[in-house]
């Protein structure tokens, strides 16, 4: 049963990493069909689904919230172009109600729910690609569900962390357990900084690495882009790391 294996998996996390069962059998899998589990609310992650609909317009699209989205009028009607290519999770049809759902829900249950539900999700539509964005919020999801039987295991599992999530929780306490099972079934890896191989292979990470892949991905223009003078411009926008490394 698929809520004990949950609860069971839950509890055997919170003292020691999991290892990911490949005893499992091979699913056929459907091969025009991508799962995206990330903060649906995020303009990165809105960013990243847009650009992959117009590189593979092909592709059919599942999105899996891994936050509680407030997906806008605005938002709902530009993505109405992609309607049929994109499936995106949800519990309710309304809007609001999904919103107030999900946030008891996360209360009272955390990720217990959602692994749930994502599992069921995975079962209806058996994508060949599960692309988690952001480890604490998305992969950590799946940690719950990697074993269970009935789940494939032979799609092809990426992680794109956002930031430098494991310079920083590679080293608490509380998420190691975690990151390490995440790292046993990943795929592919990829982070905004090269050195961050040195945490994940500290971890057991054995697969493959790519850096630097950003948050933000870019885009290609038709045709030539329209530039502010810089005498006109009010704004600077900074980004960069505390170390020049990576």
């Amino acid at each position: 049963m698929l809520i004990p294996h949950i609860l069971k998996t839950f509890k055997n996390l919170e003292t020691n990493p999991l290892s990911s069962d490949r005893s499992k059998k091979s699913s056929r899998l459907n091969k025009d069909k991508i799962l995206l589990v990330g903060m649906a609310d995020s303009p990165h992650f809105q960013k990243w689904l847009r650009i992959l609909q117009t590189e593979f317009p092909e592709k059919k699209f599942l999105v899996f919230p891994s936050d509680r989205p407030r997906l806008t009028k605005a938002k709902l009607n530009e993505l109405k172009q992609f309607k049929k290519s994109i499936r995106i999770f949800k519990l309710f049809p309304i809007e609001k109600l999904n919103f107030i759902s999900y946030y008891v829900l996360d209360i009272v249950f955390g990720h217990k729910w959602r692994a749930y539900f994502l599992a069921r999700f995975i079962l209806m539509h058996k994508p060949a690609i599960n692309h988690f964005h952001e480890m604490q919020h998305g992969a950590y999801i799946y940690n719950l569900i990697v074993n269970y039987r009935k789940i494939p295991n032979n799609s092809r599992n990426i992680i794109s962390t956002w930031g430098s999530d494991l310079t920083l929780y590679s080293w608490v306490d509380k998420h190691k357990h975690q990151i390490q099972s995440c790292l046993s079934w990943a795929n592919i890896l990829t982070a905004e900084k090269e050195i961050e191989i040195q945490d994940a292979k500290r971890l057991g990470f054995k697969s493959e690495f790519r850096a630097p892949i950003y948050i933000t991905c870019g885009e290609n223009f038709s045709s030539k882009p329209q530039f502010i003078k810089p005498s006109t411009r009010r704004l600077i926008l900074v980004k960069g790391h505390q170390l020049n490394t990576g």
